[in-house]
């Protein structure tokens, strides 16, 4: 265990998913930035959990009006899924985009 174990990795993920369901965008992506990398390390660029973690960085840059971010984040996101040939990344990325921003 430990903070760039697979559960302390888990861990943070999870709490990053709960603060954007409970509309803490800033929040969220604020444990995310950091999170990618680490994932990154951990399984890679292409891994599914990293590619969602990307999607989930993309929607939380756009909640929180950082358009530039979330387009790089979702290019780089794509690529990936692309290169993975992953059918639920893909998916997760146009999601990403498709949800409605609410503003609080």
């Amino acid at each position: 265990y430990g903070e760039d174990s697979r559960e302390g990795l888990t861990l943070r993920s999870n709490i990053a998913i709960s603060l954007q369901r409970l509309s803490d965008g800033a929040g969220a992506r604020a444990i995310l930035l950091p999170l990618v990398p680490k994932l990154e390390r951990q399984y890679g660029a292409t891994h599914p959990r990293t590619i969602s973690t990307r999607h989930g960085l993309a929607l939380v840059s756009r909640v929180t009006g950082d358009t530039a971010a979330a387009m790089s984040e979702a290019q780089t996101a794509s690529m990936a899924s692309t290169t993975s040939g992953s059918f639920w990344s893909r998916l997760a990325l146009r999601q990403a985009f498709l949800v409605p921003v609410h503003s609080g």
